[in-house]
């Protein structure tokens, strides 16, 4: 149900401009959330060998990122407008920085990340174990989560005063870490919450009083995210406030469990809740086509109308609605039946 909530956020929340109310708050919490489910549905113990969880996370999150990727540079590459900007150099950046944006597909990043995130918290636990190191966990994801925001506050330095890309603090290859690296020290944060969340349900997911948890939950999202916080990006490593920042994600996030938590447990509900469990099922292949459908939308309505439209930056707010419907209610449909009938060595 959370899944199937979050993706349909993930959707609109990349139908509109940086700036617009609807998506600041979105991104404030809606990769947050994504994190703390993943790290909510681990279960360290089905891996009791780190070869164990390599297979199975090369083969549920790598494998699909490589198709994704393969498939945004092939549909990219077909369409005049969007392959104006493909070169030898863009699609080395794109593989050393994991970021497949520069070819119409960037949210699939999150498969990358999400795999180090999992890596990275077995052998920090198998260390504690073995070595009997207490605490070694907690210590190292909050070390993480505090370079995250020195990350953070060191891009705002350069790019809130106006200095070149050049003079960023990485000078790297898209001046980012390698493979997503620097979004994964925030990202890690996230995915152990929810390790905990699974331990230990906190007070917060009792159903007594949900209406007032809820409440108080959008209230604090909002009030944070839109007038004390500037606009976040999880993936892009920036995040304001670095308080501010995580107070409105888990608001945002754990309002979408408590309510997903609600619904599940009301019989009346029985359509809306096949809805958002469909589409969080399918929710990893929306992940990756929803960014290219909204690109190839974008692209669609430049050639149609002779307009320059820059997704994030110009799109006119009727055409961020009307393109959110077109992506959820008619690609996505499309996409899954012919997902469906396609021989299992090549789904996605």
């Amino acid at each position: 149900m959370s899944k199937g909530i979050g993706i349909i956020l993930v959707v609109l929340g990349h139908c509109f401009n940086k700036g617009n109310p609807i998506h600041n708050w979105i991104f404030s919490f809606h990769m947050p959330l994504f994190f703390i489910l993943s790290g909510f549905c681990f279960h360290i113990e089905k891996y009791p060998e780190f070869n164990i969880l390599l297979r199975k996370k090369i083969s549920r999150l790598i494998v699909p990122f490589i198709k994704f990727w393969v498939l945004a540079l092939f549909v990219s590459l077909l369409i005049p407008y969007m392959r104006k900007d493909i070169t030898l150099s863009t699609v080395l950046t794109v593989l050393y920085t994991g970021w497949p944006g520069p070819i119409h597909m960037g949210s699939i990043w999150y498969l990358l990340s999400l795999f180090i995130c999992m890596c990275a918290f077995w052998i920090l636990t198998r260390i504690e174990t073995e070595l009997k190191l207490k605490k070694i966990v907690v210590v190292m994801i909050i070390l993480s989560g505090l370079l995250g925001c020195i990350i953070s506050k060191l891009k705002s330095q350069f790019y809130d005063t106006g200095r070149v890309a050049e003079e960023f603090h990485y000078f790297l290859p898209g001046n980012r870490l390698p493979l997503t690296i620097d979004a994964t020290f925030t990202s890690i944060v996230f995915f152990y919450i929810g390790v905990l969340l699974q331990k230990k349900e906190l007070l917060i997911f009792n159903l007594d009083n949900y209406l007032i948890k809820i409440g108080i939950g959008i209230v604090i999202s909002i009030i944070v995210s839109l007038f004390l916080n500037s606009r976040v990006n999880l993936h892009g490593c920036t995040l304001g406030n670095c308080f501010y920042f995580y107070l409105a994600a888990l608001a945002g996030s754990f309002v979408v469990m408590i309510f997903s938590r609600k619904i599940c447990k009301k019989n009346f509900f029985n359509y809306i809740k096949s809805c958002f469990i469909f589409l969080g099922k399918n929710s990893l292949l929306m992940l990756g086509v929803q960014s290219l459908g909204i690109n190839i939308y974008v692209s669609t309505i430049n050639q149609i109308l002779n307009k320059n439209y820059i997704l994030f930056e110009t799109v006119p707010v009727k055409h961020g609605v009307i393109m959110f419907f077109v992506v959820t209610l008619i690609f996505f449909p499309i996409l899954y039946v012919l997902n469906k009938r396609l021989p299992e060595s090549i789904k996605i």
